[in-house]
Parts: structure tokens; sequence; C-alpha cells
């Protein structure tokens, strides 16, 4: 009987599907996520259990499915103590009457020695049914969308005109209404492909007839259909597929029904930088380029369609294919424009473009740049300090130039085709190119010295300039992409294992604060110690590292990897259970009053043969610690520690620390306190879990 019920309540589900107009790709992802867990929220608030959800979205529609829930609440049994027995009568009917209970449902207990009437009350669980009509109404009303409009005479909102609703539970329509627009069972599928409606009974049925409408409803799904179609495609063509995860997905949330054709480019374009073309393909037009075994691009590309091939498959083609001749069209024309002057006459009119009201213009901008390019150089060893003034001064020029005017995408890399067209230095052309990386947290960092240069300064300005102005990143919002800008500054120093006082660099800029400095150093860091538990180091490896006072980041990481692999070891184990234990009497002790202000250690005070080996050890440890750490070697440091093991374990064993003696009970607590002193130079080992 239990199992028959247990299946029973797994049919029982909520299905629910928000039919719009288009929801742009870059809001789907966060927006099903936060319909989720604000619906299954408030599930838990409602006294209301459920198995599992799942969530499904395409360009047109939203749904929910919510299964295993009960058909209504459970009962709330609770006992309330109501008047003294010997209390006013009003009181007595007073309490009886708001319980809608008798006296002779009430029985009398003693609370410090005095009686009083209790009753077991017991509220009656409310239908799920009507509950879900209220947590649908607080869902519609708290799901925020980066953009979102209002239509009609109504004053709700949603990131597109609603269409439909569907609100079912065990099969039955659940009366609700939002934006004028009132629950149903029955939606539509494909609006060209297969518009006609039908009835939604539950989630397995219409994802069924969904799919037979010309509709995948389940985003990862059509994610496969589509790169399985992209591949075949490159495939009959003998070629390869220039796509990004990020394009991907952006191409997976414009259609519900994938299908993908193959266009050309007009040979006339092809002598077009192929970075331009790329770029107009991929950025301006959502189609994917495909690639030669050299990975050149080639004259073919694929355009994503949420249309079936058919008659009309060459007009679309067609119709593509035109509509990228033109844009490729007026490309070539600004291309043609633009290279007619050199790139170092766009320079001044930087000074007309203002980088933020609050922050001057961008010829401003420049100026930081350089500053902050020429402290990293000199820190990182670049002789050719001419060069790095140079890709500081036309870094940002190209931002004047018609082709970045019109495709902005591509500042940067138009700077870099236009030096390379005026013949400027192939390293200074390449800094150009490559400053404004890495963009994403997948794209490519610097591959050259000066690139790396120029990029850290513009990223470290951008971190610098919005903090004094007080633009900081605040919960969701970063409207100048700082957490972009800091995450670029950290794989770049980690990547190319980068020796950076970033303190001092910070203090070297154009704002030239102490406080603001220590700011940005604090939010590089905690960036860093987000991106470290991403790469799956263990949170308290990450807070024994920033125990440590330091502010180069790689060295931060060489520490990290120095302790992780350090402490998985048998000797590592041993001896931070050593440094626990040690920190525990040290710790005891303290409380008790005993003073530590010094860890000098008389020698003269050693007693026991273990506790004088210990001390050897010790001091030969610190000493060829310090001379291994001044060279950053941690993992030499780590294995010298590994050393204090077995001496240790011989004086816990062996030697009474808290003995009567004050003094010596004090000099071994010193002794102690210097070996966890020592081994804290490299982490705070309390940190870190036994």
């Amino acid at each position: 009987m239990l199992a028959v019920a247990a299946r029973k309540r797994k049919m029982i589900e909520f299905f629910l599907e928000i039919a719009s107009e288009e929801i742009p790709p870059r809001m789907q992802k966060r927006s099903l996520h936060d319909l989720e867990e604000i619906f299954c929220k408030n599930l838990e608030k409602m006294n209301l259990s459920y198995e599992r959800s799942k969530t499904y979205i395409t360009s047109r529609r939203m749904a929910l499915i919510i299964s295993g829930l009960p058909l209504r609440q459970q009962d709330v049994v609770e006992e309330k103590r109501g008047p003294g027995v010997y209390a006013d009568k009003k009181a007595i009917t007073g309490f009886l009457k708001s319980n809608s209970i008798s006296i002779n449902q009430c029985i009398k207990k003693s609370v410090k020695g005095k009686e009083y009437y209790f009753a077991t009350i017991t509220n009656k669980g409310s239908k799920t049914e009507d509950i879900i009509g209220k947590i649908l109404d607080i869902t519609f009303k708290s799901l925020v969308w980066p953009k979102s409009m209002r239509w009609g005479e109504g004053s709700d909102r949603w990131v597109r005109p609603i269409k439909n609703l569907v609100c079912i539970f065990n099969g039955k329509t659940v009366p609700f209404s939002y934006a004028s627009v009132d629950s149903t069972n029955v939606t539509t599928g494909h609006r060209f492909l297969n518009p006609k409606s039908f009835v939604v009974k539950n989630s397995e049925g219409y994802i069924s007839k969904l799919y037979q409408s010309k509709v995948i409803i389940d985003q990862e799904k059509r994610k496969k259909t589509l790169e399985d179609q992209l591949k075949k495609k490159a495939t009959e063509k003998k070629l390869s597929l220039a796509l990004d995860d990020s394009l991907l997905e952006e191409l997976n949330g414009l259609v519900e029904w994938p299908v993908v054709f193959t266009g050309s480019i007009n040979s006339r374009h092809m002598r077009l930088p192929e970075e331009i073309i790329i770029s107009v393909l991929q950025k301006q037009q959502k189609y994917i380029p495909l690639l030669k075994k050299d990975k050149k691009i080639s004259q073919y590309f694929l355009i994503v369609c949420d249309r079936e091939e058919g008659g009309s498959s060459n007009e679309i083609v067609s119709g593509n294919e035109r509509v990228l001749s033109a844009r490729l069209e007026d490309a070539n024309f600004f291309w043609k424009q633009d290279v007619s002057t050199p790139l170092e006459d766009f320079v001044p009119g930087l000074k007309k473009r203002t980088f933020h009201s609050k922050l001057g213009s961008m010829e401003e901008k420049r100026e930081r740049m350089t500053r902050l390019a020429l402290a990293i150089s000199d820190c990182i060893s670049e002789k050719d300090v001419e060069k790095v003034k140079r890709a500081c001064f036309l870094a940002k020029a190209d931002l004047n130039s018609q082709m970045v005017n019109q495709f902005p995408e591509l500042q940067g890399i138009i700077g870099g085709l236009y030096s390379e067209f005026d013949k400027e230095d192939p390293s200074v052309a390449a800094a150009i190119a490559e400053h404004y990386s890495p963009i994403g947290p997948k794209d490519q960092i610097p591959s050259s010295s000066l690139g790396t240069i120029i990029s850290l300064a513009d990223k470290i300005d951008n971190l610098l300039a919005f903090f004094s102005i007080g633009a900081k990143p605040t919960g969701s919002r970063d409207p100048f992409a700082l957490r972009r800008s800091a995450l670029g500054i950290i794989r770049i120093i980690l990547e190319k294992e980068i020796k950076l006082p970033l303190l001092k660099i910070l203090k070297q800029s154009n704002f030239n604060s102490e406080k603001l400095a220590a700011e940005i150093l604090d939010f590089l860091k905690e960036r860093l110690k987000v991106f470290l538990r991403e790469a799956g180091f263990r949170h308290d490896f990450v807070d024994a590292v920033y125990g440590v006072k330091e502010d180069d980041l790689a060295r931060l990481m060489q520490r990290m990897k120095a302790i992780k692999a350090f402490i998985q070891t048998k000797e590592g184990a041993d001896l931070l259970a050593a440094f626990h234990r040690a920190s525990s009497i040290l710790s005891s002790d303290q409380k008790n009053g005993e003073e530590l202000s010094d860890i000098v250690i008389d020698s003269g005070l050693l007693i026991e043969k273990e506790e004088k080996q210990l001390f050897r050890t010790l001091s030969e440890t610190i000493e060829l610690s310090r001379e291994k750490l001044r060279s950053n070697d941690y993992e030499a440091t780590m294995a010298l520690f590994s050393k204090l093991r077995q001496p240790l374990d011989n004086f816990f064993d062996n030697v009474m620390v808290n003995c009567k003696d004050q003094k010596i009970k004090l000099n071994r607590l010193r002794l102690l306190s210097s070996f966890c002193t020592t081994v804290g130079l490299i982490a705070d080992f309390s940190k870190i879990r036994v």
C-alpha cells in the first residue's frame, strides 16, 4: 500500500508554461534559475514538500515542472496554553471561543506551581491548488529582469509581452492571472512550422506534443541537435567550425527548432582582413565561419534558422548572403577611408572623447595607462621603454576610426591592423591588438610581453578610476565590468606566472592614494579567492594562504599549490596535526595568563634531550626556510618543515610542557610558539582543517 501511495504522489505535479514574445538569449539562463528558485523557496515557506523541480526555456516560452507535490499541506498540531484554571470566566470563554473548542477539550497542567488550561489545536492544511495561485503571484512579481516592460493598460511587468499562461496542478487548471492574461490548459506549437493549439495534461505529454509541433523545449537537447547539425554541415564542406560556447548558447537561445543552412561570401570581400570578416559574421550577423585546414577563413559560413528546409531554403540563404554582403561592403568602405590616414593622426581626437563624466577624456585615460605600464614594465624587466610608450600612445587611437564607430567590438583589433598597415613595429601592433584581452573567462590572454603590460595597465586603471569615484560593483550590478577586469588581471598574472608587487604599482598610479591602492588589492584578492575556489581549491587552504600578508598574486598561487601538495602527503598531515596540537597548548596557556610577548628561547633552560633536539632542528629550519622563501621556493620550504615532524612527536611524547618550574614552562611554550611562527611564514595553518 505504501509503494502505491508513493507512486501516486510521484504523479502529482505542477506545470507552468509562460509563453511570450522573444526573450533575449543573454537573459534566459539567469531568469530560468530565478523563476525556479523563487517558486521553490515559496513552496518551502508554505510547508509544501516536493521531490524535484525541472525547468526548460526557448526563445518564446519558459516552463517549470514541480513533481512529487502533496494534495494539501500537512496538518499542524500545536499545544496552546490558556488562562489559569481560576482566571476570570470571560478570559476562559474568550480562549475557548477563539480556538473553537469546549472546556471538555482542555486539559489542566501545572506551570511553576500554578494550574493552566491547555488545548491541543489542529490547524488543517490548505489544499495545494489553493496555495499555488498565491505562490505564482509572489513569483511573477518577485522575478527581476535586467530590462522589463509594461504593455496594455496594466502595471505588471515582464521581459516581453506575455501571450499565454498554462498552469496545471494534478491535471487541472489552476486559476491565475498576470498582466491581463488568464491561465489555461492550452498551448501552441511553433509559430511558423506548426502553430496549432493543443491541450496540456501533464509535462510528459507537453514535451512530446511540443516536439511533434516543431519545438524542442529542452534547451540541452536543442543545443545538442544544433551542434550536431553544425558539425555535419562543416564536414560536408571538409571544413571546421569557428564556434565558441557563448555564440552556440546565443544561437540556441534564438530558436525553437534549429535548422542550419550553408551560405558563401562574395569573393570580392575575401580581400578584407579575416579578423574583420569573422567579427562581422559572428558578432554582427550571428553566423558561424568555416575554416580551412590551416585555420584560415574559407568563403563558407553557416546560418542558424528557426525554419525547416524546403521550398524557401534558397530564398533564406540568398537573403542572408545579401545582408552579409551589405555589411562587408560597409566594412570595406570604412577600411579604405581609415587607412588613408595614419593611426597616430586619430590620437588628438581622444581629448574630445569622454571616458567617463567624472574621470575625464580618453586622452587622460591614455596618460594614466602609460604611467602604469611603465611601472609594470620596470617590475617585470621590460627593457624597451620606448615601445611601451608607443603602444600606450596608439592603444586607444582606433576609437576615433570609422570602422570601430560602426563595429565597436573590433576596438583594439582594428588598432593592431592599422598599425601593421602603417609599418609600426610588429610587437607594438600586436600589443595594441590584444590589449583588451582577455575579455571573457575563456578568452585567450595576451601572447606577447608588450601586450601583457598594456593589458594589465588598461585593466588596473579601470579598477583605480572607477573605485576612486565610488563606482564599485554591488551585488549583481557591475555596470563597468570591473569584476571582468579583475579576472583578466588575475588570469594574466597566474597563467604567465608574473611576479608583480601590486601594492607598489597601485601606489604609483596617478591617483597616488594608499587607501585606494589597499582597496583595489583587497578587491583583486577577493576575486582571486572566488577564482581559486572555482578551480577546486579547498576553502580552508585559501583562507590559510590569505592569512599571510602578500600582494603578489603569483606568489599566493605558488603558496596555494605547495600547501595543497604538502598536506596531501603523510608528512604534511602529521605536521598539520602537530601544529594544531601546539596551537591548542599555546591557546590554553594564553587564556590562563601566560605571557609570550617574545619567542626568544633560552637554550640554557632546555633540559630534556627531546626539547634540545627540537630546538636544534627548529633553528636550522628557520635559517634555511628564510633562504628558500627569499627565492619563493615554497615546495622546498614545505619539505624543510616536514623534518620537524619527528622531533615534535618526540617532544610531545616525552616532555611535560606544563611543569611546575615557571621559567622552564615558559621556555617550552616559546619553543612551540617559535615552531608555529616558523610554519606561519608560508600560511596560517590554524585555518586548515585536520
